[in-house]
């Protein structure tokens, strides 16, 4: 799941508790994209619910700086290479 914002983070945690779970169940953060609407409270979330993060290496990487929420924009200066997935049958 995306997480929004640095301030969304709280409203996911009430909603998490408001069905009935633990925010601490959470197991991973899926991150589909650096835009601060999606990624910008990763970090906060990811430490809050102590759960891993899924995502783009380079987003990762930003996301771990814990200054993505300043500092986001510095994902388009990166020289980003080519991945490809290898499906395994």
């Amino acid at each position: 799941m995306d997480v929004g914002s640095e301030d969304d983070v709280k409203l996911i945690k009430e909603n998490i508790r408001a069905e009935g779970l633990n925010p601490r169940d959470v197991s991973a953060l899926f991150i589909t994209h650096p835009h601060m609407d999606h990624a910008g409270g990763a970090y906060k979330a990811k430490r809050l619910f102590e759960c891993r993060l899924a995502a783009h290496e380079i987003t990762a990487e930003i996301i771990e700086r814990e200054n993505f929420g300043s500092g986001g924009i510095s994902f388009y200066r990166l020289r980003l290479r080519s991945n490809c997935m290898e499906e395994n049958h």
